[in-house]
């Protein structure tokens, strides 16, 4: 939801068009004691109160968040407070606050708050400093000057080394001036202590006409800056608190929205202009491809006003521009920035955008690691005709034992358009791809994915050594299957070798482990068998040729040769079937039990 005191939106009469309604919150002091409604609205938060605690003018939120008015007189009725607004959490501790320009309607009875309803603009809140290094630059302070009374003012901070000047300019309820200024020294990464010089000639009369003084006293940088000093006589003492300048806080007078003006001569740089309001908008759900990361990219849109913010990243992923990997938390200018969300493993991937402490939105996006089974014919030639019946057996023994995932098939058209627009969809991490007609590249393409749990390959096989292999492996008679050409499953493609398959199956026993299960039905994927008679007839002609200059003429029988098959593959699957000889179409000589046996779909 954010931060509250960012999220608060303008009075309804200042609005220019009809808040949307998202959703509404009751507020409970216990059970069933609802005393109020939170809203929210496209815009921001609205804050509807019925009732509250008496004493300490709080009102707790969802109890969680507390907002509490300062400077209220508590007068019967009803009343605006253009003051700062405070935010407390669930311990009571200030977490931040609205400055000046944050409005706060107010009704008492008898001394009582019965009711609250606040607003700010986004320009009216500030984040709180942390550290004394966040020190120098241009501060509003609210306070309390004893004798005076309350106040409103600039405090300049400048820095030179290990010193610190300070010079502040106040303004009393009754419009008298009052300006003090001071050297200061830190005592620790989050105090300075002070030196005081007081100018108060407002005061005459109060201080019986001495109204320059001399003084000493300290200030604490933590969530806030708050900081007390008195005079060396103790007629005079101060109390004030500081929120980051801006134009919001001096209504009418000129300003640079928060960055720092030091005195002429002061080292220090401009501070920080943050960001008053950011919008991110990310998709729901992405997939995450270990292999291919690009598949599962998603777009990211980040909107950021008014100043500079942090994106912060966390979770199951990580943020590009472009090619280049953002390193969180970053850093964005005002505008628009178009990134890409790349998911890493199963979780969530939250961002965060903030002003320096400040929320000013948030999105979170579930993440996916693909999980696909792979149902893959190839080269078919003259037996195409038996197709339509092997895809069909082999679809109909495996996709209904994997509930929950989607089959997504080209089909007879053997368009591949059909696969590509769905297997990249981030609704549905899990799918059974179901191709009639697979070519080299999209083989290739799938197995590189590094998400694969199970494989059916169907087609025409043989053994032959390895085209391009050294002359002391052209005796080594290597299995491999033909992939399609092109779409066409009559045509042959290319040759697919077991080396091949084996490097690219690696990359998904690194993601999810071994393979359910692979089966290899296509001739001599396990022996070369019954085709022994047969062993160089298949072979490429220029490797044979080279076999021809190597081993001579006529080249080895089978019995002289060796072999290396997809039984290589036997470490990489919980089971795996592969054929000494031929295999047949009508996938008779399947065991669809032994593969259904196998089958872990929730791994």
């Amino acid at each position: 939801m954010g931060a509250l005191l960012l999220a608060l939106a303008l009075p309804a009469a200042a609005q220019s068009t009809v808040a949307t309604i998202v959703e509404e919150t009751p507020l409970r002091a216990g059970p069933g004691a609802d005393f109020g409604v939170l809203t929210t609205l496209e815009q921001g938060l609205r804050v509807d109160v019925n009732e509250a605690q008496s004493g300490d003018a709080f009102v707790r939120l969802n109890q969680r968040y507390y907002v509490r008015s300062s400077d209220v007189d508590r007068p019967r009725g009803t009343t605006t407070v253009q003051g700062a607004a405070l935010v407390y959490d669930s311990q009571g501790r200030r977490v931040g606050q609205l400055a000046a320009g944050a409005k706060v309607e107010v009704s008492f009875r008898r001394g009582h708050l019965v009711g609250l309803r606040g607003w700010a603009p986004a320009s009216a809140v500030h984040a709180p400093a942390k550290r004394i290094d966040a020190l120098p630059g241009r501060w509003h302070t609210t306070g309390k000057l004893t004798p005076g009374g309350d106040f409103t003012g600039t405090v300049t901070v400048t820095q030179s080394g290990a010193d610190y000047a300070f010079t502040a300019e106040l303004e009393l309820a009754d419009g008298k001036k009052v300006s003090w200024s001071a050297t200061a020294k830190a005592d620790s990464d989050r105090r300075l202590s002070l030196e005081v010089n007081l100018d108060a000639p407002g005061l005459a009369g109060a201080l019986s006409g001495q109204t320059k003084l001399e003084g000493s006293g300290s200030y604490d940088v933590r969530r806030y800056v708050r900081g007390t000093w008195r005079s060396k006589d103790g007629s005079v003492s101060l109390r004030d608190r500081w929120t980051r300048w801006s134009p919001a806080n001096d209504a009418g007078q000129p300003g640079d929205g928060g960055s720092a003006t030091p005195d002429d001569g002061g080292t220090t740089a401009p501070a920080v202009a943050w960001a008053t309001k950011g919008e991110i908008k990310a998709p729901a759900r992405a997939l995450a491809v270990p292999g291919t990361p690009a598949a599962g990219h998603q777009k990211v849109e980040v909107t950021v006003e008014g100043g500079k913010a942090q994106l912060v990243v966390s979770g199951a992923g990580r943020l590009l521009r472009g090619s280049e990997a953002l390193t969180s938390p970053v850093e964005l200018e005002a505008g628009t920035h178009e990134l890409i969300l790349e998911g890493s493993a199963d979780g969530e991937l939250n961002l965060k955008l903030r002003a320096d402490s400040d929320s000013l939105a948030s999105a979170k996006t579930t993440v996916a690691v693909e999980r696909l089974y792979l149902l893959l014919f190839g080269y078919q030639g003259t037996e195409e005709h038996y197709l339509v019946g092997d895809v069909g057996k082999t679809r109909n023994n495996i996709a209904p034992h994997l509930r929950g995932y989607r089959v997504v098939e080209d089909g007879t058209s053997y368009d591949q358009a059909k696969i590509d627009r769905q297997i990249n969809d981030p609704a549905e991490h899990r799918k059974v791809i179901v191709d009639w007609a697979t070519n080299r590249d999209d083989l290739f393409r799938y197995l590189k994915r590094g998400t694969v749990r199970g494989i059916v390959w169907g087609s025409h096989g043989f053994m032959e050594p390895f085209p391009g292999c050294p002359d002391e492996e052209l005796d080594l008679l290597e299995s491999r299957v033909w992939s399609s050409q092109g779409s066409d499953p009559r045509f042959t493609g290319h040759r697919n070798f077991v080396r091949e398959w084996k490097a690219a199956i690696e990359a998904s026993i690194k993601t999810h482990g071994k393979l359910d299960f692979i089966l290899m039905h296509s001739c001599c994927t396990g022996a070369i068998g019954s085709y022994a008679d047969e062993v160089w007839h298949y072979t490429k002609a220029e490797t044979k040729a080279r076999a021809i200059q190597v081993l001579g003429d006529p080249l080895p029988e089978h019995d002289k040769l060796r072999y290396n098959s997809f039984d290589a593959l036997k470490s990489q699957a919980g089971y795996l079937k592969t054929y000494v000889g031929p295999s047949y179409y009508g996938f008779s000589d399947v065991s669809w039990w032994s593969i259904r046996r196998s089958l872990n779909p929730t791994r």
